[in-house]
C-alpha cells in the first residue's frame, strides 16, 4: 500500500486493494485521488473520481479495483499471445474434418471439366463483351431461353402422358377383335350390374370399330381420342372424347346421364360418316 496520502505512484494490485477499502474508508479514498503512476505508467485517478459520489462513486471504484490481474501481476505480452491461440486453435474456429468418400472422383470430374468450363467462361465474356448491356443482357437472355426450353420439354411431357393415358384407357376391356355387337351386348351387362366406367368404355370401342368399318379410322387397340378427333374432324365427337376422358382418364366416377349422352353422340356421329 502507498505508505502515505501524498503517495503518488503504486502497482496495479496495490491500487486494486486501494479501491476495495476507498469503497468504505475515506482516508483509502484520500489516498486513492493522489495516485497519477501505476506500474510506472500514468493513471489519472483524480479525473476518474471528480464528480462521482454515491452508487456512481462505489461503481468507478469497483471498475478500478477490477483492474488488478488474478495473480497479482501484470500479464506479459507472450501469456496474451499463448492465450489468443489457444482460443483460434479450439474446434470452434478451426472444424471439423468429416468423411468424404467422392473427394477424389469429384476432383477428378472438376478437372475434367476445367477446360470445357473455360471455354464457356471466356465465350460467354467475349459475348458479352459486345451485347448492349453487357453481361446483364446476355444472362438475361439466356435465362429466358432457358425457361422457353423448360415450358416446351414441360409441355411436350404432359402431352404425350395425357395421349398415352387416352390410348390406354380406349382399349377394350377384353383382349381380341370382338363385333360392335358384341361389345354393345357386353355393355349392356354392364350396366345392369351397375359398372358403369365398363360399360362406357365398352360402346366407345364399339363405336370406334363401326367407325373403322367404314373406313373413316384405321382401329387399333391402342389408338386415341386425339387421333380419331384429329382423322373425323367432328364436333360431335370431340364432346363424345371429351366425356369419355373425363370419366376413364380424368377419374371422375361414370353416370347414368353420362351412358345417356353417350348413346345420343354415338348415333350422331355415325350418322354424319358415310359408309
Amino acid at each position: 500500500m502507498p505508505a502515505t496520502a501524498g503517495a503518488t505512484a503504486t502497482t496495479r494490485a496495490e491500487l486494486s486493494a486501494l479501491a476495495q477499502r476507498a469503497q468504505s474508508d475515506p482516508a483509502a479514498l484520500t489516498q486513492l485521488r493522489h495516485i497519477d503512476t501505476v506500474d510506472g505508467r500514468p493513471y489519472a485517478i483524480a479525473d476518474a473520481l471528480r464528480g462521482a459520489s454515491g452508487d456512481e462513486l462505489r461503481r468507478r471504484l469497483a471498475e478500478i479495483a477490477s483492474l488488478a490481474p488474478q495473480d497479482g501481476a501484470a500479464p506479459s505480452a507472450a501469456a496474451a499471445r499463448a492465450r489468443a491461440h489457444g482460443i483460434v486453435s479450439s474446434s470452434r474456429y478451426s472444424g471439423s474434418d468429416l468423411p468424404r468418400p467422392f473427394k477424389g472422383v469429384l476432383d477428378s470430374i472438376g478437372r475434367w471439366l476445367k477446360p470445357a468450363r473455360d471455354w464457356i467462361r471466356n465465350a460467354f465474356g467475349d459475348v458479352a463483351g459486345v451485347t448492349p448491356g453487357g453481361s446483364v443482357t446476355l444472362w438475361t437472355i439466356t435465362a429466358a431461353l432457358l425457361l422457353l426450353l423448360l415450358a416446351t420439354l414441360g409441355s411436350r411431357t404432359l402431352r404425350d402422358r395425357a395421349e398415352a393415358g387416352a390410348e390406354a384407357r380406349t382399349a377394350a376391356a377384353r383382349p381380341g377383335r370382338q363385333t360392335p355387337a358384341e361389345l354393345e351386348h357386353e355393355a349392356d351387362r354392364a350396366e345392369r350390374e351397375g359398372d358403369l366406367e365398363a360399360a362406357l368404355r365398352l360402346r366407345f370401342r364399339a363405336g370406334l370399330l363401326r367407325l373403322d368399318a367404314r373406313h373413316a379410322i384405321a382401329f387399333r387397340p391402342s389408338i386415341s381420342t386425339r387421333e380419331v378427333s384429329r382423322a373425323l374432324s367432328s364436333p360431335e365427337f370431340d364432346q363424345l372424347a371429351a366425356l369419355f376422358d373425363g370419366v376413364v382418364y380424368g377419374g371422375r366416377e361414370a353416370s347414368r346421364e353420362d351412358l345417356d349422352a353417350s348413346r345420343r353422340s354415338w348415333d350422331a356421329v355415325l350418322r354424319e360418316t358415310p359408309r
